[in-house]
């Protein structure tokens, strides 16, 4: 039972203290499909706006641009100061991933008809940020 202990402790460990930082780092293949995924986002975001071009599309994707972008800095800050190379780091980066996808799916509507999907998408975003 010891070893088994031993091997979880390994491969889920907790987040890195903020006073381990590494000096050079280099860019994992997550965090760039990561950011792959907010891509595909604002490009749905802006695919609304120009369907949209008028004071009131302009405006409501300068709301939802903040609202992705603060929700981006937050991933990636909490990936740069606590992320270690380890399984749960990979499965919480893949949890958001998933909810920003979700909120890409329900981009068009967001301030429209439908924005409960887009939402719940956001708050499940920040749940599992959290």
């Amino acid at each position: 039972m010891n070893a088994l202990t031993r091997n979880i402790r390994i491969w889920w460990q907790p987040p890195k203290n903020i006073r381990d930082r590494e000096e050079e780092r280099r860019v994992t293949f997550l965090e760039l499909f990561y950011d792959l995924v907010y891509v595909v986002l604002i490009a749905e975001l802006a695919h609304t706006l120009s369907e949209h071009i008028n004071l009131a599309g302009v405006g409501g994707f300068l709301f939802l641009f903040v609202t992705v972008w603060v929700a981006w800095v937050n991933g990636t800050l909490y990936h740069d100061l606590h992320g270690n190379n380890d399984i749960r780091t990979r499965v919480f980066t893949f949890l958001q991933m998933f909810t920003v996808a979700a909120m890409a799916v329900f981009a068009n509507n967001a301030l429209g008809e439908g924005p409960v999907g887009f939402a719940l998408s956001f708050a499940s975003y920040q749940l599992v940020l959290t």
